[in-house]
């Protein structure tokens, strides 16, 4: 994260660069250069790394080709907020290595579920499909001009898969959430219906 000088009391500006690719492909050797020409350019940087990764060092960043920097472990992302009040360059490794986590938005039509379990009767597959398709809502939105959907989830990372391993685990956790939304996604979907009949009915109001 790159901090801009504005001069004012106000807001700091800035922008955020993302260093992305597969295992391997050199994503701390770009880190580190870019945190060096930083430092090069007097700019004043913090490096920042989580507590558990100590692979190869505890308190230094490195590279597969052992380029070091010196970092500052932390527990949470919300410590680094703490440490960078007056600072220019902010760079962060490994920022997801354990989990990932987002929002989705996964609209359907006429859903409808086919249970195949594995040494399961015909007859048993289809009482549980039955099942679940009388349970889960077959549509998102339910009805066209209702408000969809929008769920947030949360995925532990498998360390010994690579990328497409955590876009597949978050993609059916989005649509599981989705489908079978955990209590805090029921209860902001609950909110925002809430929020559209309100709307709903002051409009019917004023055309009266």
């Amino acid at each position: 994260m790159f901090l801009e000088k504005t001069g004012s009391e106000g807001p700091k500006k800035g922008w955020i660069e993302v260093v992305c690719g597969s295992m391997f492909s050199g994503k701390t050797e770009e880190l580190i250069r870019r945190l060096k020409r930083a430092k090069i350019a007097k700019q004043k940087v913090e490096i920042f790394k989580p507590k558990i990764d100590v692979r190869y060092s505890i308190e230094e960043v490195v590279s597969h080709d052992e380029n070091v920097i010196h970092s500052t472990p932390v527990d949470t992302a919300s410590n680094i907020l703490l440490m960078v009040s007056d600072v220019d360059v902010v760079g962060i490794d490994e920022a997801t290595r354990t989990k990932a986590s987002g929002k989705m938005t996964f609209l359907y039509h006429d859903l409808v579920v086919e249970m195949q379990l594995k040494k399961q009767a015909i007859w048993k597959n289809s009482v549980i499909s039955f099942a679940a398709n009388t349970v889960l809502p077959s549509n998102n939105p339910a009805k066209p001009e209702e408000p969809h959907k929008t769920v947030v989830f949360q995925i532990d990372r498998d360390m010994n898969k690579g990328f497409m391993n955590v876009i597949m685990k978050s993609l059916f956790g989005g649509l599981k959430e989705t489908v079978l939304p955990n209590k805090i996604n029921q209860q902001a979907h609950k909110a925002r219906m809430k929020e559209y009949h309100s709307k709903l009915k002051a409009e019917r109001k004023k055309n009266r």
